[in-house]
C-alpha cells in the first residue's frame, strides 16, 4: 500500500512540475527573501536560503532535494517497478534544470 501511495503522490508530482513548479518556487523566494530582509532589518543572523545577496538561494535547496530525496526515490521506485523508469528520466531532467538555475542565479 505505501508503495501505491508513493507511486500515486510521484506521478502528480511529476505531472505538474513543469507547469507551476517555477513559478511556486519563485514565490518561495520571494518570501524567503522578505524573511531575510526582516531579519536583516532587525539585526538578526539572516537565516538560510533567505538572503538576497547570496547567489543560488532556494534553487540550491530544489538541487539538494533532488540528489537525496527525489532522485534516490524514483530510482528505487523504478528498480521495483521497471514501468516507472519514465519517473528517473523525469526526475533527472528536472534536477538538471534546478542545477542550471542555481548555477546561475
Amino acid at each position: 500500500m505505501l508503495t501505491l501511495a508513493c507511486t500515486v503522490q510521484l506521478a502528480y508530482v511529476m505531472a505538474c512540475v513543469y507547469v507551476c513548479a517555477h513559478r511556486w518556487l519563485e514565490d518561495q523566494q520571494e518570501e524567503f527573501y522578505q524573511q531575510g530582509d526582516d531579519e536583516r532589518r532587525q539585526d538578526l543572523p539572516v537565516s538560510a536560503l533567505c538572503d538576497r545577496h547570496t547567489p543560488g538561494g532556494v534553487y540550491k535547496s530544489q538541487v539538494g532535494f533532488g540528489e537525496f530525496v527525489s532522485l534516490p526515490l524514483f530510482r528505487s521506485l523504478a528498480a521495483r517497478f521497471p514501468g516507472c523508469a519514465p519517473f528517473v528520466a523525469a526526475a533527472e531532467s528536472l534536477h538538471a534544470y534546478w542545477s542550471e538555475q542555481s548555477n546561475n542565479a
